[in-house]
């Protein structure tokens, strides 16, 4: 009899939904609800902050990629500048 009825509970809790008082005491319901509530909008801001960060990444992504552009173009033109300051110099010592 007594395997029947711990089935038959187990049965009748599952068909059933069972609400939080069943639980909890109605202070620690409120406990652990102002915590979700906690934990909601600290993962809201945390998730705004990440968003923020990643855009702010971005950017400087952007900004670093044009600076070794520039910086590279910088150096191709110092290079061609100084081969044909070579060869200037070169064509003024076989002379």
């Amino acid at each position: 009899m007594k395997p029947f009825l711990k089935f038959y509970f187990l049965f009748v809790l599952t068909l059933n939904s069972v609400s939080a008082d069943v639980f909890y005491y109605p202070w620690e319901y409120n406990k652990v609800y102002n915590e979700k509530i906690t934990l909601e909008i600290e993962l809201d801001s945390l998730r705004t902050r990440y968003r923020n960060e990643t855009e702010n990444s971005k950017k400087e992504r952007l900004e670093f990629d044009s600076k070794i552009r520039s910086l590279e173009e910088l150096l191709s033109r110092e290079k061609e500048f100084r081969a044909k300051d070579n060869d200037l110099n070169i064509e003024k010592l076989k002379f």
